[in-house]
C-alpha cells in the first residue's frame, strides 16, 4: 500500500451508533484537522441502497469523497465489516452481500473481513475459516478479526494467544484484529492475555502487529499497548470529552468544564481557532479537542514504548498521576518500570 503508522496507532472510528458526530460530520471534522494517521469506517454506514433518494446520494458521494482526500493525505483509512451495527442495532438485514458492494464502491486502504462469531472451538478449523474469508478478489485488502469460540455466551479468552500464533503462522497479515471485549474479564486479565498474544507472536520469524477493536479509552490504550498491542480503534474521540490534563473521559455534556484547556493548551491552530468561533457547532469543537489531545498523547506513548518507560507516562507528565492502579501496572508489566 505504501502506507505506513508509527505504531502504537490510535484510530479514529466512526458509526452510525451512539456517538456524537454521525460518520458525515466525523468526517469533516477529521478532515479539517491537520494531522490524521489513521482513521476506521463502517461498511454498514457507508453502504448506499439501490432506490436512495437523492440526498442520500449526494451525501454519500460527499462521504467517499472526504475519503478519497484524506486517502490523498496519507491517512491510513480502515473499513469494519459493519458486524458492530448489524449486532448494536439488531438490524438482520445486513449481509456480506451488502458489505461485498461497499468494498467495490467505497475507498479504504485495508478493510476487516466478513467475521464469522461463532468459530469453531478448534483452532485449526478455526483459522482454516478465518482464511477462506480473507483470501479471494480482495486477498490483498483484508484484515483477519480473530474471535475465540464461546462456552455460555463468555468467550474463552484463554485460546487466543494459541489462534494468533497458528493464524501468523499459517499466512501473513498487516496486522491480526481481536475486540478488546474477548480478551477476558476486566484490564488486567486483558493485559494478561496481550502478554500471551505478544509472547506468541514473537517466537515467528517477523514481526506481527496486533490490532484491539473497540479500545479508544487512553488509560486502555496505553496499558495494552505496554503489554504488547499496536493498534487500537474506538469511538471515545467523538463520544466523550478528554481532560488534557488527566487523560481521563468524561461525558459530552460537560465539554464546557474543557473549553479553557482547547484555547490555551491546543496544538494545533486551527482548534484554537474553531474553539473562538462562536458560528461553530459544539460537537465540532469537542471533535477537534479530543483530536488534539490524542495527537500529543499518542506522539508521548509512542516516545515511551520505545524507551520502555511507560512510567514517564504515569508519573512524570503526570497523566493518572497519583491514581492508585500505577501499583496494579507495575505488577502486570514490570519491564517497564525501571
Amino acid at each position: 500500500m505504501g502506507k505506513q503508522v508509527k505504531l502504537p496507532c490510535f484510530v479514529k472510528s466512526l458509526s452510525s451508533h451512539e456517538t456524537q458526530l454521525d460518520p458525515e460530520g466525523g468526517l469533516s471534522v477529521l478532515s479539517v484537522f491537520p494531522e490524521i494517521d489513521a482513521l476506521l469506517v463502517s461498511a454498514y454506514d457507508m453502504y448506499l441502497k439501490r432506490n436512495a433518494n437523492k440526498k442520500i446520494k449526494n451525501r454519500h458521494e460527499s462521504m467517499c469523497k472526504q475519503l478519497k482526500n484524506l486517502d490523498a493525505r496519507g491517512a491510513l483509512i480502515l473499513l469494519d465489516s459493519g458486524n458492530y451495527e448489524k449486532a448494536r442495532k439488531q438490524d438482520k438485514t445486513w449481509t456480506k452481500r451488502k458489505f461485498d458492494w461497499v468494498l467495490k464502491n467505497v475507498p479504504y486502504t485495508y478493510a476487516f473481513c466478513y467475521d464469522n462469531l461463532r468459530p469453531s472451538k478448534d483452532i485449526e478449523k478455526n483459522v482454516t475459516n478465518i482464511i477462506s474469508r480473507v483470501e479471494g478478489d480482495y486477498k490483498d485488502f483484508l484484515i483477519p478479526i480473530l474471535h475465540a469460540p464461546a462456552s455460555k455466551k463468555i468467550r474463552k479468552h484463554d485460546i487466543l494467544p494459541d489462534l494468533f500464533l497458528e493464524y501468523a503462522s499459517r499466512k501473513k497479515s498487516p496486522f491480526i484484529a481481536v475486540p478488546e471485549r474477548e480478551l477476558g474479564e476486566g484490564i488486567c486479565q486483558k493485559v494478561k492475555t496481550v502478554v500471551r498474544i505478544r509472547e506468541k507472536l514473537d517466537t515467528l520469524d517477523h514481526y506481527q502487529p496486533i490490532h484491539i477493536l473497540g479500545t479508544g479509552n487512553p488509560l486502555s490504550i496505553l496499558i495494552l499497548a505496554a503489554a504488547g498491542a499496536d493498534l487500537f480503534d474506538g469511538l471515545e474521540w467523538c463520544r466523550t470529552v478528554a481532560d488534557k490534563n488527566t487523560g481521563f473521559l468524561f461525558h459530552h455534556q460537560q465539554f464546557d468544564f474543557f473549553k479553557s484547556q482547547t484555547r490555551d493548551m491546543a496544538s494545533h491552530e486551527i482548534v484554537r481557532g474553531a474553539m473562538l468561533d462562536d458560528k461553530n457547532r459544539l460537537n465540532l469543537k469537542m471533535g477537534l479537542h479530543n483530536l488534539d489531545f490524542f495527537y500529543n498523547f499518542m506522539h508521548d506513548l509512542q516516545d515511551d514504548i520505545q524507551k520502555s518507560d511507560i512510567s514517564g507516562m504515569l508519573h512524570y507528565r503526570s497523566m493518572f498521576n497519583g491514581q492508585g492502579f500505577v501499583d496494579e501496572i507495575n505488577k502486570l508489566i514490570p519491564e517497564f518500570f525501571k
